[in-house]
C-alpha cells in the first residue's frame, strides 16, 4: 500500500487538498502495510470503546454519568440528538478545566440530547499516537454513529477522523501562537488550527476575543464560529468561610501565560500566603523562595477539592497575560471570594463588575490591588456580592441549551 494513501486511510476521509498534504509531510508520516495494521488491534479496539461507553457519558434514558435521572420536563423535541463528544487523554498533574467544563454541560443539556463519551486512549504526544488517536476516534464513531462528533477541545486534528457535516470543534484559545518558534507555530498553525477548522461544520469558542485571534490566524468563515461561554460548575458555592491567621492569595496554574513570577514579585513584603494550584519548576520555586513567598502547593485536585481550595482563600489573584476564557474568576466569584484580574479582554469581560482589574505586566499594580482587599472589608464585600450577580450569566443549563442549539442544526443540515 502507498504510504500517502495509508496516512489518508488512518486520517479518515479523502482529504484531497494541497493543505492536506503538507500536514502529512509535516508530521512526517512513514508507513508500512504492517505498522498501519498494528495501530490499534480490532479486538482491543472493540473492548476499550464499549469500556468507555459503559464508564463516561450518558444513558439513553437521560441519566447522566452518575446515574441521577434528568428531569423530563426540560424536553425540548420529541426527536433525540446522539452526540459523541471526544475528549484528550489527560497528563499526569494537569488542571482538567475542558474535561471539568464539558463534565457541566453534559449534567445541563436538555433531554433530547443523548451524549456519549470517548477519552481518547493514546496521549497528545508524536507523530504516532496522533494518528493512532485518529484512528480510534474514526472507529468509534462508525461504531456509534452519533448525529453529531463534538472535539472538546486541544486535540483538534482528532475532528479528521469524522464526516465533516457532522463535527463540531471548540477552540479554547490560541495561546501557543504566541509562545512556540516560528517552526512549530506554523505547523500547530496548521495541524491544530487550520485543517481542523476546515474540517468542522461549527467551530465554538469560549470568547469574542478568542473568536478574533481563530479569525486573525485562520480562514474560517465567521459565520461558523460560534462564541459559546464556559459554564461554572455548582460545585462551586458560597459555603461558610473560616477566619484565617494569615490573609490567603490564591494562584490557579503556573503556565507562562498565568503570570506567576509577576505575581510572585507584587507579593513580596506583605503579610500573606501563597496557595498555588499547579505543578512548580525548579525556576519557579527558586523564585518565589527569592520573594520569601510563603506558600503552599496543590496537585491533582479534582472538582471537590477545587472547590474546598477557594473556601480556604481570602481572594483569587488571575493576573494572566492571555486566556481564551478565564473560568477560575467564575469559579471564585461563585465561591464568594474577591478577585483581581487583568484589564484585558476576555478576563475583564468575564470578571464583568465582581474584580479589580490590574495591568498583568506591571506587578507595581498588582500589589496595591491585593493590599486593598487585604485592608478593606467593605470593598471586599461589594466586590463579592457584584461576583454572585456576574455568575448567573455563566450558570451550566443556560450553557447547555447554546451547545444543545448547535447540535440540533448541525444534525438537521446534515441529514
Amino acid at each position: 500500500m502507498d504510504a500517502r494513501a495509508g496516512a489518508r486511510e488512518v486520517v479518515g476521509e479523502r482529504m484531497g487538498s494541497r493543505h492536506d498534504d503538507v500536514a502529512l509531510e509535516l508530521v512526517g508520516w512513514q508507513a508500512t502495510d504492517h505498522a498501519e495494521e498494528r495501530l490499534v488491534g480490532p479486538a482491543a479496539l472493540r473492548e476499550r470503546l464499549d469500556r468507555q461507553h459503559s464508564d463516561h457519558g450518558r444513558t439513553h434514558n437521560g441519566g447522566d454519568a452518575t446515574g441521577r435521572p434528568r428531569d423530563p420536563r426540560r424536553a425540548r423535541m420529541s426527536e433525540r440528538v446522539r452526540v459523541l463528544h471526544v475528549q484528550r487523554r489527560p497528563f499526569p498533574h494537569e488542571q482538567f478545566s475542558i474535561e471539568r467544563v464539558f463534565a457541566d454541560v453534559r449534567a445541563g443539556l436538555p433531554d433530547d440530547v443523548d451524549v456519549d463519551v470517548l477519552v481518547s486512549s493514546f496521549p497528545s504526544k508524536g507523530v504516532l499516537n496522533r494518528l493512532r488517536a485518529i484512528r480510534e476516534a474514526r472507529t468509534a464513531a462508525r461504531a456509534r454513529r452519533p448525529d453529531v462528533c463534538h472535539v472538546t477541545g486541544d486535540v483538534h486534528f482528532l475532528v479528521l477522523g469524522f464526516p465533516r457535516d457532522r463535527t463540531v470543534l471548540t477552540v479554547h484559545d490560541c495561546e501557543p501562537m504566541h509562545r512556540l518558534g516560528p517552526i512549530a507555530r506554523a505547523l500547530y498553525r496548521l495541524v491544530w488550527l487550520t485543517l481542523p477548522t476546515r474540517r468542522a461544520a461549527v467551530v465554538t469558542v469560549p470568547s469574542p476575543a478568542t473568536r478574533d485571534e481563530l479569525l486573525g490566524f485562520t480562514r474560517v468563515r465567521p459565520d461558523r464560529i460560534h462564541v459559546v461561554p464556559n459554564p461554572v460548575s455548582p460545585t462551586f458555592t458560597n459555603a461558610t468561610r473560616r477566619d484565617h491567621d494569615t490573609f490567603t492569595v490564591l494562584q490557579v496554574g503556573t503556565r507562562p501565560n498565568k503570570n506567576l513570577a509577576r505575581v510572585a514579585e507584587a507579593l513580596e513584603g506583605l503579610p500573606c500566603a501563597l496557595d498555588v494550584v499547579g505543578p512548580l519548576t525548579a525556576g519557579q520555586r527558586a523564585l518565589l523562595h527569592a520573594h520569601e513567598i510563603s506558600h503552599r502547593q496543590h496537585l491533582d485536585l479534582d472538582h471537590h477539592e477545587m472547590a474546598q481550595r477557594y473556601q480556604n482563600a481570602d481572594v483569587l489573584v488571575f493576573a494572566s497575560t492571555r486566556e481564551g476564557f478565564g473560568l477560575p474568576i467564575l469559579e471564585a466569584q461563585a465561591s464568594g471570594l474577591p478577585v483581581v484580574t487583568s484589564d484585558r479582554s476576555p478576563m475583564r469581560d468575564v470578571a464583568g463588575d465582581g474584580a479589580l482589574l490590574v495591568d498583568p505586566d506591571d506587578p507595581a499594580a498588582i500589589r496595591p490591588a491585593v493590599e486593598r482587599l487585604r485592608t478593606d472589608p467593605a470593598l471586599r464585600a461589594r466586590l463579592v456580592a457584584a461576583g454572585f450577580a456576574n455568575v448567573a450569566r455563566y450558570r451550566a443549563p443556560a450553557i447547555a441549551e447554546q451547545h444543545a442549539r448547535i447540535y440540533r442544526d448541525v444534525t438537521r443540515r446534515a441529514r
